[in-house]
């Protein structure tokens, strides 16, 4: 089965329909309807509410233009925040984390449950840079970070803050660029306008030429009638100026 356009995609069938609309407008409202020149400004109305449907999807094809330009701009940083996530991940694994402290008298007195909450978030870098793909996924909901350990150790504590900035940074990022994408994506509304909008606008214009139609023909009979009542006018005018005076009656 060979594809099909629909019939708003081709340019004769609009013009087809152009005409149709302008043959039945001109038959229903100046032939038969007969309007006045109140109901000639009611059909601005009609008209200006057609028009402005169709150009609906003006500002949608603005709204995807401008989206799908960015988004490549915005995939670039949404990358590099998730590059970034990955490095603060393998800095958890690193050596900062993953070292054996050597006791001395300058030791703190906690000095045995630090080693273990080194070893802890060690253990846990490791398994957060593997939970990671080497690709940023389709959906941050995806991944399946590990539990992290609590810990007390203020240097430690500020690795989470730093992983943390990075994490939000990244969301933000992919939240951004999803926004584009879905601005880049026509609506099924928009699909229906965009299909509708040139036998909108096709009626619009019908009906807009039409009406000047109709007032050039309502203007044209007042006009006549005017000069019609005028001719009357001066017709009566001019038979009582013909007409012979009555002689006054003397007095008895």
């Amino acid at each position: 089965m060979e594809p099909s356009l629909p019939i708003t995609a081709s340019v004769p069938w609009t013009i087809g329909i152009f005409g149709i609309a302008l043959v039945a407008f001109y038959i229903l409202l100046v032939r038969v309807a007969d309007l006045d020149k109140l109901g000639w400004k009611k059909i601005d109305y009609i008209w200006l509410g057609l028009t402005a449907l169709s150009l609906l999807t003006a500002s949608s094809e603005v709204r995807r233009l401008v989206a799908g330009n960015r988004i490549t701009s915005e995939t670039i940083y949404r990358d590099a925040t998730y590059e970034r996530l990955q490095y603060r991940a393998d800095f958890l694994r690193g050596g900062a984390v993953c070292r054996e402290f050597v006791r001395s008298e300058l030791s703190p007195p906690d000095f045995d449950e630090v080693q273990a909450q080194f070893r802890e978030v060690c253990n846990y870098g490791k398994m957060l840079y593997a939970s990671l793909p080497p690709k940023p996924p389709k959906a941050p909901r995806e991944l399946k970070l590990p539990l992290r350990p609590r810990v007390s150790d203020q240097q430690l504590l500020g690795f989470y803050v730093t992983f943390d900035s990075s994490w939000n940074e990244y969301i933000q990022a992919e939240h951004w660029l999803k926004e584009l994408m879905d601005a880049a994506e026509k609506t099924d509304a928009e699909v229906t306008f965009v299909f509708f909008s040139p036998i909108l606008l096709a009626l619009a214009l019908a009906l807009r030429i039409t009406k000047v139609t109709g007032e050039i023909r309502l203007e044209r009979d007042l006009t006549k009638n005017l000069i019609k009542t005028g001719r009357q006018g001066i017709k009566v005018t001019e038979e009582k100026l013909d007409a012979p005076n009555p002689r006054p009656q003397a007095d008895g």
